[in-house]
């Protein structure tokens, strides 16, 4: 668990001082897989042009914040064994105790692991104050099936994270595994048209999420459903009866008499599938721009 260059690139977007985020838990104690000169210039930005020693570089996210003013920061684990201040297991529901303390909850990798995982999102979204936020890093959503326990779709978040639950989504970002990867924004237009958002590549790809608090967070009493089924059901009439198309029909007369070209229609279709779920499809995310609000 880590706050990577991709991840700072997006606090500092939505940050424009480590105290700007209040009171503050992260989700584990969380390393900076980042280079020298990119913390320094966090470090500069954030802390209103504080030079670091080369000697004194934060190795933790909280120790960055701290060194920038941040002047409230816990981290949460299930034990202390990497100097956690705040003991659970997010197996377990959320202790009344810590309803709305927090004003920022930073997770950058840790709900996969976590076998309850609805129960761990529920206590992290009971956790952020009203007004406050809910960041999300590095969430596996492809080729990362031996990661931890779940890869996680897109509409995963912006159905969960609605304002059904008491949450608005802001924005949900998607990139490859590598440092300095091309982040590009998956439009509301998109989580919400019915389609089902693939994401198909050579490489890990993570998501990155953001949510705005914006009424109390009661529980998933009413559990969360695909957009697709929804817009199916709601519009009353029957489904059709399955039918192959003529064309699926002599497909598979073709696959019986010759074999090779169902291996190249195979392989022709998957091709064209591939290329239809590239992340090039989706918009280029930019620094320089604002995350929605």
């Amino acid at each position: 668990m880590a706050i990577t260059t991709n991840s700072l690139a997006i606090l500092t977007t939505l940050f424009p001082s480590a105290e700007a985020m209040g009171r503050v838990l992260t989700v584990g104690r969380l390393g900076l897989y980042a280079p020298e000169v990119y913390l320094r210039d966090i470090l500069r930005s954030w802390s209103g042009g504080l030079e670091a020693r080369a000697d004194a570089l934060p190795t933790y996210f909280d120790e960055l914040l701290r060194a920038c003013g941040a002047k409230h920061v816990s981290a949460l684990d299930a034990s202390n064994y990497e100097g956690a201040d705040v003991i659970h297991d997010l197996n377990q529901p959320c202790p009344e105790v810590w309803t709305e303390a927090f004003d920022t909850v930073v997770d950058a990798g840790t709900l996969e692991h976590v076998f309850q995982l609805v129960t761990a999102l529920a206590t992290l979204m009971k956790m952020v104050k009203v007004g406050g936020r809910l960041v999300l890093f590095d969430m596996p959503t492809n080729n990362l099936s031996g990661h931890g326990f779940y890869q996680l779709s897109p509409i995963f978040f912006s159905e969960t994270l609605s304002p059904a639950y008491g949450f608005r989504l802001d924005t949900l970002l998607v990139g490859e595994d590598a440092p300095y990867s091309t982040l590009r924004e998956i439009p509301s237009a998109t989580l919400y048209s019915g389609q089902r958002v693939e994401i198909v590549g050579s490489k890990p790809c993570f998501v990155y999420v953001v949510a705005t608090k914006i009424a109390p967070f009661t529980g998933f009493q009413k559990p969360a459903m695909q957009p697709d089924y929804q817009i199916r059901w709601k519009e009353g009439a029957p489904a059709p009866v399955p039918t192959p198309s003529p064309s699926l029909l002599l497909r598979q007369r073709l696959a019986n008499i010759a074999p090779p070209y169902f291996r190249f229609s195979h392989e022709r279709n998957e091709r064209r599938r591939l290329e239809a779920s590239r992340l090039s499809r989706f918009p280029l995310w930019r620094k320089s721009s604002k995350v929605s609000r």
